[in-house]
């Protein structure tokens, strides 16, 4: 069929856009802050700024003081672009002790492991800092009368557990008239529930602690798509929208499935913003379909397309969005998906495992990815002979199905996102070794896969990179992917599983095609249904020939298109005869007996 589309219209790509300009946030803590838990992460894409993320697993606010009394924290780049300074260090600790304090915090003896000096030293230091960019001839804020409004957002704790810090934080924020993002109080579980001694926080963290006789949770379960993640990002939404202003409720479809094959469920990602939980309409075809209450964590909404009644071009479109704030969001782009005319299989593909360096992974039925500082990292390869690929295809699709996550922990799930990225060159492999991998790969493009992307393909968009290899003279490419981002292990099936192969999918370009009714006029496949010979009368058409079964994968192939095709040794099913005539192509439906 046709292309995929994806049409933004100017309303809902004003919302996407509207925090675009000028907006960073920096962070700065221990564990609880840093990148691997995502909470800060998702509340920057709500606002659409960039995370700079300082926070080192192990330290302490006194680290954040003693790196900015040497100048290390930021750089005077990330200072002048930063909007909001948020500090996030919980431990069981005073953070307000006056006694210890003095009127010149240039005179504190650094480095210190006091709490309350620590905190007094950087909300001073930072306000100073952007300051005396008025002074800096380097800065965007040389010559302005006080330099850049010093933003600082400081936390409590994600529970009430730290119950000296939780109070002394909140004294903080009222001495210096800071915004505080109060997780213990919005996150929805407190000591009131504690029951035989066990804190509700336990049951979403990684590890405990006892305070005061009671058992709470530790550090809290990290990924982006955790539970406790996502409601720490929408709280802390909450607070920064009362300094930057709220964030518009909107819906924006998304292609899960960009290419799909006759037959095969056909898949759309829908993303939310603004304050949960969403009630939102969408169309497919016309038809109208509601989904109400979406929750935080479940966003993206990755919808299953009804389909059985449809033929032809399938149009998705959000028409409605509304949470308890508003009424009616933004809502309205639009993707059309089709169905691929074309499919091929790698002809090497295979993993690789920083710990087994010389081990070749050719027979596994899995291509594996992961990234980690354990050194047991992987990455996979996949080889495809591009010398058929028509270079004029609308659309040129790799994709691989996602059928497992081994998790960091065995005993825990963490519920991360991925961001797995795709490169490529144009060399022809028939085996690679963690040692043999080759370095001269380039960037192609990523995608971020969620846990509910499982038992999935996942798509990535190689149309260009392909058309600009075959532009000159490549005949051969070969296919990276790796883990930038996420902590498990992820299994994707090989071309040696039995179906859900990895494979490049093409849609053809039939601006220039003639009308299918003409084509079925001049191609004759029959008898239909087959069960020895099938014969292809095409009237002396130059074109190609091509079958596949019913799960995508081609059974027969031909430059050329034969008279007859002995079909006696396929098992019995249904197929699709594919005849392609310059940029035409013609699939047609039998049944093998």
């Amino acid at each position: 069929m046709k292309k995929i589309t994806l049409l933004l219209l100017s309303g809902i790509l004003s919302v996407f856009v509207l925090y675009a300009e000028n907006k960073s946030f920096m962070l700065t803590g221990a564990s609880f802050a840093i990148p691997q838990n995502g909470w800060f992460e998702v509340m920057c894409k709500s606002f659409n700024a960039i995370p700079l993320n300082k926070a080192v697993g192990g330290d302490s606010i006194c680290s954040t003081a003693n790196s900015m009394a040497a100048s290390r924290l930021y750089t005077l780049d990330e200072l002048d672009r930063t909007d909001a300074f948020i500090i996030f260090h919980a431990h069981n600790e005073n953070v307000n002790d006056g006694s210890v304090l003095k009127d010149d915090y240039t005179k504190y003896e650094l480095p210190t492991k006091n709490y309350s000096i620590a905190y007094d030293y950087v909300i001073r230091k930072y306000m100073d800092d952007c300051k005396n960019l008025e002074h800096n001839p380097s800065s965007k804020y040389y010559n302005i009368a006080g330099g850049k409004p010093a933003r600082i957002v400081l936390c409590t704790d994600w529970h009430d557990g730290r119950l000296v810090f939780n109070r002394s934080v909140r004294e903080l924020a009222t001495k210096w008239n800071l915004p505080l993002i109060e997780w213990d109080k919005n996150i929805g579980f407190s000591n009131a529930e504690t029951s035989n001694g066990t804190h509700p926080s336990v049951q979403y963290a990684m590890d405990t602690k006892t305070i005061g006789g009671i058992e709470y949770g530790w550090h809290p379960r990290r990924g982006e798509a955790e539970y406790i993640q996502l409601k720490m990002a929408e709280i802390a939404v909450s607070e920064l929208e009362t300094i930057f202003g709220k964030v518009p409720v909107s819906v924006i479809a998304e292609n899960k499935s960009k290419v799909v094959t006759k037959g095969e469920d056909v898949y759309a990602s829908f993303f939310f913003k603004g304050k949960s939980p969403w009630n939102f309409t969408y169309e497919v075809n016309g038809t109208s379909f509601s989904v109400n209450n979406v929750d935080v964590t479940s966003n993206p909404l990755i919808v299953k397309i009804p389909t059985a009644t449809l033929s032809g071009d399938i149009t998705i479109k959000p028409t409605h969005v509304s949470n308890s704030e508003t009424s009616e969001g933004i809502a309205g782009n639009e993707i059309i998906i089709h169905q691929s005319d074309n499919n091929m299989l790698p002809v090497m593909d295979t993993y690789i495992h920083e710990r087994s360096t010389t081990t070749s992974y050719l027979s596994s039925n899995s291509l594996q990815v992961k990234t980690y500082t354990d050194r047991y990292s992987r990455e996979s390869f996949l080889s495809f002979n591009i010398t058929d690929l028509d270079e004029s295809s609308e659309k040129i699709i790799f994709r691989t199905y996602f059928y497992k996550i081994d998790y960091t922990k065995k005993d825990l799930e963490f519920q991360d996102v991925h961001n797995i990225e795709l490169c490529g060159n144009t060399n022809n492999y028939t085996d690679i070794t963690w040692s043999t991998r080759p370095d001269d790969f380039e960037t192609i493009t990523s995608e971020r896969i969620y846990p509910k992307d499982l038992n999935s393909y996942i798509n990535w968009d190689i149309t260009n990179w392909v058309k600009q290899k075959k532009a000159v003279g490549a005949t051969h490419i070969t296919l990276c992917i790796k883990a930038t981002k996420g902590i498990d292990l992820l299994n994707f099936y090989s071309s040696e599983y039995s179906k859900f192969k990895p494979q490049i999918l093409t849609v053809a370009d039939k601006s220039n095609s003639i009308n299918e009714e003409v084509m079925q006029e001049r191609i004759k496949i029959y008898p239909n249904p087959v069960k020895d010979v099938l014969f292809i009368d095409a009237n002396d058409l130059s074109c190609k020939l091509n079958i596949f079964s019913s799960t995508g994968q081609k059974v027969y192939g031909a430059t050329n298109c034969q008279s007859s095709v002995n079909v006696s040794a396929l098992p019995s099913g249904v197929y699709v005869v594919q005849v392609i005539t310059g940029k035409q192509i013609y699939n047609r439906t039998i049944i093998k007996k």
